[in-house]
């Protein structure tokens, strides 16, 4: 073997033969440190990974184009690290992987992730419940939509979708929130207002411009209030984010006996309660039989639905 290697030497690498070993021990250094440097260069790091993949979720959650990443996202950083900590901090940055290409494998890797860790729990073989849905306006704004065709149409909705697959499942319309609860039994004379202002404020909050000019006209005004809530049959009785079927049995019966007692102050034409009322009619004496009726209605309503929710719980519990 010795002699093999020697003969090699001699014959291809002869311009070497009269080194010493310090030139080997040199070369051989250098080499490694080559070997390093360009490994250092061409793997990326565990951050950068992690760091590719923040920016993959933010851009989903934004709904922006995957370029937006390495046209952007990643020239804006390096700019801005460029400045602030140097050329160092630039050259590490640019070694987040961001092309459209990655952007688009990262996000179908969370959304398996995502689908993976969900179906795990499903075959878990245990009880659980969905809390849906909120969707955005025109301005951004968050809002809480239920009992729309979306959720509940017979054919198309979500409910009727998901008893195709799981037909044991219990669906229960949402019990907490006022206003639906409110529209429904509304009486007529009541009704006819509300109709109109529900036309306003939908008209405004379906257009840019005129959500704008409406609240640039609050703020000169000095209002309380800038922006509208689009109307959708939805306020929380809660503002809780983690209320249920199952924690509101309490608030309603809370409700319900805030209801007795504006009943009783209605019936001796005291409107405190309800200080816009009271300012177009302080004595009571047009409004009075007209919000009794309303609050007895309501309050019927809210009996059922505190009676679902009680028969519900005691489903939950037993099982």
């Amino acid at each position: 073997m010795y002699g093999k290697l020697k003969r090699h030497f001699t014959t291809k690498h002869g311009h070497l033969l009269n080194k010493d070993k310090t030139y080997f021990s040199r070369l051989l250094s250098s080499n490694v440190k080559q070997s390093k440097q360009l490994e250092k260069l061409t793997n990326i790091s565990d951050k950068s990974q992690i760091a590719s993949y923040k920016v993959a979720e933010l851009i989903v959650k934004k709904m922006q184009p995957h370029t937006i990443a390495e046209n952007l996202i990643l020239p804006a950083c390096k700019e801005i690290v460029k400045s602030m900590l140097g050329d160092s901090a630039e050259k590490e940055v640019s070694r987040v992987p961001l092309s459209n290409n990655i952007i688009s494998r990262r996000i179908d890797d969370m959304s398996s992730d995502i689908q993976k860790h969900v179906s795990e729990i499903l075959c878990d073989d245990r009880k659980f419940s969905l809390q849906i849905d909120e969707s955005t306006d025109i301005s951004q704004k968050c809002q809480l939509l239920n009992g729309t065709p979306a959720m509940t149409d017979k054919f198309k909705g979500f409910v009727s979708k998901l008893k195709q697959n799981f037909p044991n499942i219990i669906s229960t319309h949402c019990f907490i929130h006022r206003e639906a609860l409110m529209i429904k039994s509304i009486p007529g004379e009541l009704k006819n207002v509300l109709d109109l202002v529900i036309k306003m404020v939908n008209y405004i909050k379906s257009r840019d411009l005129k959500t704008r000019i409406l609240k640039k006209m609050c703020e000169e005004a000095g209002s309380r209030y800038e922006v509208l809530v689009l109307h959708t049959q939805i306020r929380w009785l809660s503002k809780g984010k983690d209320e249920n079927i199952l924690t509101s049995y309490d608030k309603l019966n809370g409700f319900l006996r805030k209801i007795n007692l504006w009943i009783s102050h209605v019936e001796k034409k005291q409107l405190q309660m309800f200080p816009l009322t009271a300012n177009v009619d302080p004595d009571g004496e047009v409004t009075s039989d007209l919000i009794i009726n309303h609050l007895i209605i309501l309050k019927e309503k809210i009996c059922c639905s505190v009676t679902v929710i009680r028969n519900t719980r005691i489903n939950y519990t037993c099982t």
